[in-house]
């Protein structure tokens, strides 16, 4: 994102992404020297693999929820749920460590923070206006869907007997379910069905299927749904 002062990127793709970064920021028109900032939504290895390059190359600062910050010193293991052992070498310390409720100051941009632990615990949600030059939209960014680190086994193995995570997760959704959003942005391509929009918008030009004042509530309904059905399954 352009901030007038220079280039937001939220999240940095997994280990090996530079490269396909580097090219994608080309081909949109700008410089990846240009990127300031990385707001990364949470701390698994798939989300911040090419962090530590731009830091390096760019000076980029990284920005992480606390809690996942505190995760990568006290059980960074728990960062590498993508099976990316090879990349246990890139963890870093953040340059902030994102707090609840913070608002923080992107070039022209400002940006409201909550923390909605459940698929870590450090997860991040945002919210922000956008605005072509005619209208303003808001804009809302949510951290973390996956269920992978919500199953019995994973929750066992690292010490949650009871479950709890779950919980947290519901609660997190509820936080966060009613903010006003225009544009919801996924931290993966199928939360939001990107790829499909991006066709349609090469359809269709003056068209904008990611404009949607209904998708953020209704796909957070759905993820919460979908969590209670697994907690139904495991009760059987």
């Amino acid at each position: 994102m352009d901030t007038g002062d220079g280039l937001l990127l939220f999240d940095a793709g997994n280990c090996g992404a530079e490269a396909m970064l580097i090219h994608s920021i080309w081909e949109m028109g700008f410089r990846p020297q240009d990127v300031k900032w990385i707001i990364l939504s949470h701390g698994h290895v798939d989300h911040f693999g090419a962090a530590p390059f731009f830091r390096k190359m760019f000076g980029t600062k990284i920005y992480l929820g606390q809690p996942d910050a505190e995760m990568f010193r006290t059980a960074p293991e728990q960062s590498m749920i993508q099976e990316s052992s090879s990349c246990m070498d890139m963890l870093f310390e953040a340059d902030h460590e994102i707090e609840e409720g913070e608002i923080l100051i992107f070039g022209n941009t400002s940006i409201q923070f909550y923390l909605v632990p459940g698929h870590t615990r450090g997860c991040i949600s945002c919210f922000f206006n956008v605005t072509d030059g005619i209208s303003v939209k808001r804009a809302g960014y949510y951290g973390g869907f996956g269920f992978n680190t919500l199953q019995k086994d994973f929750l066992l193995e690292i010490g949650d007997i009871k479950l709890e995570a779950r919980k947290v997760y519901l609660n997190s959704i509820d936080k966060v379910i009613s903010q006003k959003v225009d544009i919801f942005m996924g931290n993966h391509a199928s939360n939001v069905n990107l790829l499909k929009k991006r066709q349609y918008m090469l359809e269709h030009p003056g068209k904008n299927p990611f404009l949607d004042s209904e998708s953020w509530r209704n796909y957070l309904e759905q993820k919460k749904q979908e969590l209670l059905d697994l907690e139904k399954s495991d009760n059987l």
